[in-house]
């Protein structure tokens, strides 16, 4: 479904997006769930959280499109998926906080503020390890060979 634009593959373009926002906004929906404001902001950071999740989901369709051509570690592949699975549980974990904020006792919205913690904490960690494997695969080897080359030295084996 997603593979080229412009002749490009889409997934290093949509990656960039996922990598910076989707931990950030994990964190965010976290402190969010703490401040008394919270009830506020609940329809933009609801539909904030609709648009992550398809950002992930999109680019790990993009992710499984340039795998077909090019190939990936299975490492980086796993924790691509992670990633989208994390997107959709801390998705689903935010909305049962919006339905559950004001209506229940306080027990289960701690479970909801505790669920979205997780996710935070798992959004972070899960998308360190995909950038880290992914950007691993694509340039270690030519960024240790042109470092070489630009100092005159020669690499070895």
């Amino acid at each position: 479904m997603f593979d080229t634009i412009l002749g490009l593959p889409i997934h290093p373009l949509l990656v960039h997006f996922v990598v910076v926002l989707f931990p950030i906004w994990a964190l965010y929906l976290f402190y969010v769930l703490r401040m008394k404001r919270f009830a506020k902001m609940m329809n933009l950071n609801f539909v904030v959280s609709i648009v992550m999740l398809i950002m992930a989901i999109a680019t790990s369709q993009a992710g499984d499109a340039l795998t077909s051509r090019v190939g990936v570690t299975n490492t980086h592949s796993l924790f691509g998926h992670l990633v989208e699975l994390t997107a959709f549980g801390l998705f689903v974990a935010f909305a049962g906080s919006k339905l559950l904020y004001n209506r229940v006792g306080s027990g289960l919205k701690r479970f909801a503020e505790l669920s979205v913690a997780l996710g935070a904490i798992l959004a972070l960690v899960f998308t360190v390890a995909a950038g880290h494997t992914g950007s691993s695969a694509a340039w270690k080897n030519k960024i240790s060979q042109n470092a070489l080359g630009t100092y005159g030295l020669s690499p070895t084996k």
